[in-house]
């Protein structure tokens, strides 16, 4: 793979794994999906078009939230149809509970997927069927042959062991609760 190539994985890796707390940050700033969108799409094209000034092993997602920051308040000057709600003091204590959010977001997902891997398969299957596919309890007892009481039993159970599981992680972590 030649440099340009490494570069692209390079870049692709590291705004793919924050890329939706981008769009987060973002939107908490403009308030409108499309904005949130279009800004985010700037902000990418930049951060690419800048990724040689990025310094390997540095917080990418600070640069990025820099970028978008700048991005979102330069959106405020330039747009008076959709003057800021709120002074630019506001907008940047709005910046950091933006930041301190996504990031306690973020570390909660990556526990929950980290404890969800812990579970046995017949878990996960249950907690599937439930939440991501909103199967009601009712139609999981049909599809799986097991009374609704069971049911409603063993995904307390299933949902205590994540509950307990995704505690610890976060403990381990010193993450505040």
């Amino acid at each position: 793979m030649g440099e340009p190539e490494k570069k692209a994985v390079s870049f692709f890796r590291l705004y793919t794994s924050i890329q939706s707390r981008l769009y987060a940050f973002i939107l908490t700033m403009v308030h409108n999906e499309h904005d949130a969108e279009e800004l985010l799409q700037e902000t990418a094209v930049y951060l690419w078009e800048q990724f040689d000034q990025y310094e390997p092993g540095t917080n990418f997602w600070a640069w990025a939230a820099c970028v978008a920051r700048f991005r979102v308040l330069d959106f405020h000057k330039k747009n008076r149809k959709t003057r800021p709600l709120f002074d630019n003091q506001m907008y940047r204590e709005l910046f950091e509970i933006a930041d301190a959010v996504t990031e306690e977001s973020s570390d909660r997902r990556h526990a929950l997927k980290i404890c969800m891997e812990k579970l046995k398969s017949s878990d996960q299957k249950l907690l599937q069927l439930r939440f991501d596919k909103s199967y009601s309890i009712q139609r999981i007892a049909q599809l799986t042959g097991r009374s609704r009481h069971g049911l409603y039993k063993t995904m307390a159970r299933i949902l205590g062991l994540v509950r307990e599981c995704m505690q610890r992680t976060l403990a381990q972590w010193d993450y505040p609760r």
